[in-house]
Parts: structure tokens; C-alpha cells; sequence
């Protein structure tokens, strides 16, 4: 959504959490993996994340060098700009970019530990970086989709 939202207002904010974002088949792969193992009660939540998370900085470099035209703007000019864009999916999540960024509660964020499914599965060595290569393959696909609608051209 921060994609194809920040592509059509041209904008995306400096301030961001941690990425760990996750391909689908290699998501499916964990759970594969764990569903075909012996049941244990005490060790029934797993967090499918992908272990190589980067930094919302290197995000953007990464969004940039993938080809999405986007300046960067601090938080409140980017909220601000969501509330009287028209149409732009990131309205949905206003009042979360209000609350954890505008006021100040980022570091209440979530945090989730992936030792178990560490132990659980060998795939978890499987996941990609998150680079550009991988962001650029998403970008692709949600142009294709025509989710992604502004700010970029496939390369394909």
C-alpha cells in the first residue's frame, strides 16, 4: 500500500518501521514445513517473517534504485497530504500513520521473534534480501496488477 499510495502522491515519509516483508511461495514453504511435523502445544505460534529485515532508510533506497519516483517528506507533510489527496489507498491506514507516527507511539510497534520458526523449518534459509532485485519483482507484479497505478514503469 505505502507503494502504490506514495507513487501516486509522488511522496513517502522519511519516518517508517523495520521491513520484513515476505514472498508468498517462500511464506507457503514455512507452512508446509510446519504442518508436516509432529504437533506440539506449547510451540503453536509461529511469526512468518522474513529474517533478512532492513531498515526503513534502506527501503527507500531500494524503492528509489527499483525504479518508483518518490521524493521523501517528513511524516506530517505526508499525512497531511493523504487526508486531501483523492482516492489514495493510504487513506485507509491514516489513522495508524496518526497514532504510532504523529503522536509519537512508533516505538510501540510490534517486534516479533522468529526463533521458532527457525527451529522449525529449514526453508527459513530460502527467503530472499530484501533488495532492490526482490522490491523491483513487486513492483512489477502490482503494476501489472494495475494496483500499482503512479510513479512507475516496469522495466519488463
Amino acid at each position: 500500500m505505502i507503494c502504490a499510495g506514495g507513487g501516486q502522491l509522488g511522496k513517502i515519509p522519511n519516518t517508517g518501521g523495520l521491513i520484513s516483508c515476505i514472498p508468498v511461495d517462500t511464506d507457503s514453504a514455512y507452512v508446509v514445513d510446519i504442518v508436516l511435523q509432529d504437533y506440539n502445544i506449547n510451540n503453536n505460534v509461529h511469526h512468518l517473517l522474513n529474517p533478512n529485515v532492513i531498515s526503513w532508510n534502506e527501503f527507500l533506497v531500494n524503492l528509489k534504485q527499483a525504479g518508483l519516483q518518490f521524493e521523501i517528506v517528513p511524516i506530517k507533510e505526508f499525512f497531511d497530504n493523504i487526508l486531501t489527496g483523492k482516492h489514495n489507498p493510504l487513506l485507509k491506514l491514516a489513522s495508524f500513520f496518526e497514532k504510532y507516527y504523529l503522536n509519537g507511539q512508533s516505538n510501540k510497534l510490534a517486534q516479533y521473534e522468529t526463533q521458532k520458526i527457525v527451529e522449525k523449518t529449514n526453508n527459513f534459509k530460502l527467503c530472499p534480501a530484501i533488495d532492490q532485485h526482490l522490491i523491483e519483482l513487486y513492483l512489477n507484479y502490482w503494476y501489472k496488477s494495475k494496483f500499482l497505478k503512479y510513479g512507475y514503469k516496469s522495466k519488463e
